[in-house]
């Protein structure tokens, strides 16, 4: 009986001390927005454990960019956060915070200290959230995996405050280089994909000079171009955040297909020769490289117009350029008279204005008038709201809108002119047209309220007009009167 009580008692103890002890993470527990649950928990290799890491920060919270550079990998769980640290250049150590109430305390205060949210093609490190990450209330938020850099991981750095039970769970990943062309701090991935490019010396070096998470994919595809001149731009724009190089890369592999092919070899992608042919464009003059990407937007140039409209970039400054891809747009009817208006241009906004006249299909029946509307505007903002007509504008009410533009001056104005154009009301547009060269820019908004339909028929344009006529004398606004 004695024997039987001990063993009882005893049993008793052991189960408070593992009551008391810190439960194991449940890897299966853990679930993500955007992802079925998941059994899978971190293997061997990531040397996981409980326990929050110090070091420097990589990136704060790579969830937060959404899609992930590695395939199928997304960081909710221990398992592939770990596998995005593998993946990420520079990265020896990973955390992740698995409890759903939040991890830690200060995450309120740490967020003051930044603004904007970081992208892919920032420079690292990325100490703020990408586009989706936040704190959650002043904890730091479940699910969030931080990447870190640590000095020593044989006796990485572990905060003071530290516990178990708060949910933290992390590992260290030291980097080996699996060649050595490639530096120590290379990934693996990031190693092999440049060795297989045509060019794997500057694969290297563009990596790092990019430094940004998507740098990889970027420069596997520039070291891969067949041109010398194409691969220096490409390499440049790997380090640049600048939209029109980007769109460069992107040329040709918006469908699945190439993007899949892509991203598993970018040696092998089968839009290389465009990306070629559009960076080697950017290269011969870095000023026309938004004029040189345009060519390549298969919504206004088609395929086989490619070519004439490099010729176009080729042979004009930098003003004309711009406007090339308009005027070879697809459906575009009267090329001759929109390069014309090319000649004429004296900036980039009456290039960009020229193609847009004719390009957009409602302005192409008053392209000609559209042209002189562009090339006449004094302010580029104007410029470019000529080709900004509706469908089935008559040639009174678009010849009564250009001659506003050209008038234009100031922020508002353009716009202003926009308001009367749009009020659906021949008669109601004329007069708040004039009534806009009664007043300055600041009040010309109140035109259009004023000769509304309603108030017209009401009797009350008039007396609405003279009253903001009244205010901005005064040097008031004009709100009070229709409002």
């Amino acid at each position: 009986m004695r024997c039987t009580a001990l063993a009882a008692a005893l049993l008793l103890l052991v189960v408070g001390v593992a009551a008391a002890d810190p439960p194991a993470w449940a890897c299966g527990q853990l679930t993500d927005y955007y992802a079925k649950v998941t059994t899978e928990c971190a293997k061997p290799e990531c040397n996981a454990a409980q326990r929050n890491l110090a070091g420097d920060i990589l990136v704060l919270d790579f969830k937060s960019y959404g899609t992930t550079q590695c395939q199928g990998c997304n960081p909710a769980i221990p398992a592939t956060c770990c596998q995005a640290c593998q993946e990420t250049d520079g990265c020896n150590a990973w955390v992740i915070c698995t409890n759903k109430d939040g991890c830690g305390s200060g995450c309120q205060a740490y967020a003051k200290q930044f603004s904007a949210p970081l992208g892919y093609s920032d420079k690292l490190p990325h100490k703020f959230w990408g586009n989706w990450g936040s704190c959650q209330e002043d904890k730091w938020r479940f699910g969030m995996c931080s990447l870190k850099v640590v000095k020593d991981t044989a006796n990485p750095p572990v905060p003071a405050d530290s516990k178990p039970s708060d949910g933290w769970v992390s590992g260290i990943v030291p980097k080996a280089s699996i060649d050595s062309r490639c530096p120590p701090n290379f990934s693996a991935k990031t190693c092999k994909s440049c060795l297989g490019t045509k060019n794997p010396e500057l694969c290297v070096s563009c990596v790092k000079s990019a430094n940004t998470l998507d740098a990889a994919s970027k420069c596997t595809t520039c070291a891969s171009l067949p041109s010398a001149e194409g691969a220096a731009a490409c390499v440049k724009c790997a380090s640049s955040p600048a939209p029109d190089c980007a769109r460069c890369l992107d040329v040709d592999c918006s469908d699945v297909d190439c993007l899949n092919k892509r991203n598993e070899d970018a040696s092998k992608a089968p839009n290389l020769g465009s990306v070629d042919r559009c960076f080697a464009c950017q290269a011969a003059d870095a000023s026309k490289a938004v004029a040189c990407s345009s060519c390549f937007d298969t919504y206004t140039v088609a395929t086989e117009g490619r070519g004439s409209c490099l010729s176009c970039v080729a042979g004009n400054g930098a003003a004309a350029a711009s406007g090339c891809a308009g005027c070879h747009g697809q459906s575009v009817s009267n090329k001759g008279r929109c390069l014309d208006c090319l000649k004429r241009a004296k900036n980039q906004a009456d290039g960009a204005g020229c193609g847009s006249c004719s390009s957009q299909r409602d302005a192409a029946p008053h392209a000609a008038a559209c042209h002189e509307c562009v090339l006449g505007a004094q302010d580029d903002t104007a410029k470019g709201l000529c080709s900004s007509l509706d469908a089935g504008s008559s040639g009174a009410a678009a010849a009564e809108y250009f001659k506003c533009l050209s008038a234009a001056k100031g922020s508002d104005a353009p716009y202003n002119c926009m308001q009367c154009y749009r009020m659906g009301n021949p008669a109601s547009a004329t007069a708040c047209f004039t009534c806009l060269g009664k007043v300055g820019a600041g009040n010309g908004i109140h035109c259009s309220h004023c000769w509304s339909q309603s108030r017209m028929q009401e009797k009350k344009a008039e007396g609405c007009e003279q009253c903001v006529i009244g205010k901005d004398k005064g040097g008031g606004a004009g709100n009070d009167c229709w409002n």
